[in-house]
């Protein structure tokens, strides 16, 4: 299914999250954040692995890479008409 969604380019609305992401790798809360999804939603994604995180902190905290915030919108996108992840 990622590789479906790969050509889709959305527009990134300028926040402070936007910002925070474009830095290098960041927690789940800064791409849930970016991103405008709940945490629940992001670990759907992971589940069913549509989106996976780059590394792990010490403490177990999932970090992810810059790219994987525009795959993450597409995927909430195709949810507002009625597509399922399952």
């Amino acid at each position: 299914m990622y590789s479906a969604l790969a050509h889709l380019t959305l527009p990134i609305p300028e926040n402070q999250y936007q910002r925070a992401w474009l830095q290098a790798l960041s927690d789940y809360k800064c791409l849930c954040k970016s991103a405008n999804v709940t945490c629940g939603e992001l670990r759907l994604c992971e589940s069913q692995s549509l989106i996976a995180p780059q590394s792990r902190t010490e403490s177990g905290n999932r970090q992810y890479e810059t790219n994987t915030l525009d795959p993450l919108m597409a995927i909430m996108r195709l949810k507002e008409p009625g597509f399922t992840l399952a």
